[in-house]
């Protein structure tokens, strides 16, 4: 199932960023965890009432992939369709004893809402492998969508501007994601017209906008291995202008790619990032989330050691960490989930939710 549930800011005295995301919040999470990321699968989808009284409210039947909006008062999420069909797009309030749900469109990806709530992204593509990916908007005012970007390439990665009306994306033409993908990042006004290059072609990918820049992963072919990589976390602006790198990745595995960005704290100092890596001696295959002072550019292991636990998000005050621990395969049997929360600085984690995942949240 689906759960979302009220969630109290931090202790202690209140910052400014703090202040202003002191309204009721939200984290969503698919529970069991084994329906995190698999739209095919159906677990039903529950809410908790803000106002902290007992018992949840159910929001849907089933579906998969929650995405939580900036307020806290929508839900995205997926429902399977028909064999050979891609899942169903649906919106359902967060809010209230009465939940309505909007079917938005069909897409097996949902690329998350604009920074004010109005819009959301979605990838929709045609039934056949020449079919066009396109990068569609739907206006939740009206529930209409409409194509922002059609391209015969893959989405590696898309992220609204902190004012919502532009898009940075990165597409490359290839067979999926995988540790070798990269292409151009790009920015496209959301209202239409022609997309701008900021990079050259297959130096970027998993673009996240924020507001000091677009952060990105900047994949550098090196080493005697063809396929290793030593990656930076790169930072660039909307303009194309400002290009730096943040970190390099610290990682030592061969099989890395580099450090996927995830979530901004709203001052721009803090970000959370997360990284793949497999040890091909042992079939240990694991996902780390990393703390990047952006400030110092500096790259921190979540939990100092490597142990599967990956970031989901970062309250905007920069403070906490919402993260999933269990992301271990050893010899293809994968461990079970839980959803917690990390001090960014480090410290004991705080469960959520047991044999959760794929968690969201608005904080």
């Amino acid at each position: 199932m689906f759960v979302a549930v009220g969630c109290a800011t931090a202790g202690g005295a209140a910052s400014p960023a703090a202040a202003a995301v002191a309204a009721p919040q939200t984290v969503a999470y698919a529970s069991p965890a084994t329906y995190a990321n698999f739209p095919s699968r159906f677990a039903p989808i529950v809410a908790e009432d803000f106002a902290g009284r007992p018992g949840r409210t159910p929001i849907a039947p089933h579906g998969s992939a929650p995405v939580v909006s900036p307020r806290g008062n929508a839900v995205a999420y997926l429902v399977a369709g028909a064999r050979n069909t891609l899942p169903t797009l649906w919106l359902a309030n967060a809010r209230g004893n009465t939940i309505v749900r909007t079917a938005i469109g069909r897409t097996d990806r949902i690329e998350g809402f604009s920074p004010d709530g109005t819009w959301l992204a979605y990838i929709d593509r045609g039934r056949t492998e020449r079919a066009n990916f396109r990068l569609r908007v739907a206006d939740l005012a009206t529930g209409r969508s409409r194509t922002v970007v059609a391209d015969r390439d893959v989405f590696l990665g898309t992220s609204f501007s902190p004012d919502g009306r532009q898009i940075a994306y990165v597409t490359e033409r290839s067979a999926g994601w995988d540790e070798d993908s990269r292409g151009a990042l790009r920015v496209v006004p959301v209202g239409g017209g022609p997309s701008r290059r900021l990079t050259a072609e297959r130096t970027a990918k998993a673009p996240l906008w924020g507001p000091v820049g677009i952060a990105y992963l900047h994949p550098r072919p090196g080493g005697p291995d063809k396929d290793l990589l030593r990656s930076t976390l790169d930072l660039i602006q909307g303009d194309g202008t400002g290009h730096r790198s943040i970190v390099a990745f610290p990682g030592t595995s061969a099989m890395s790619d580099g450090l996927y960005p995830v979530a901004w704290s709203a001052d721009g100092t803090r970000l959370v990032a997360n990284a793949t890596a497999f040890d091909a001696r042992t079939t240990r295959e694991t996902e780390e989330g990393w703390a990047i002072d952006v400030v110092a550019g500096t790259a921190r292991d979540l939990t100092g050691k490597t142990d599967g636990v990956v970031a989901s998000g970062l309250s905007q005050d920069g403070l906490t960490v919402l993260a999933e621990t269990g992301n271990v395969v050893v010899s293809y049997k994968r461990r079970r989930h839980d959803v917690v929360t990390l001090p960014f600085t480090g410290g004991p984690p705080t469960l959520l939710a047991r044999n959760a995942g794929s968690a969201s949240w608005a904080r």
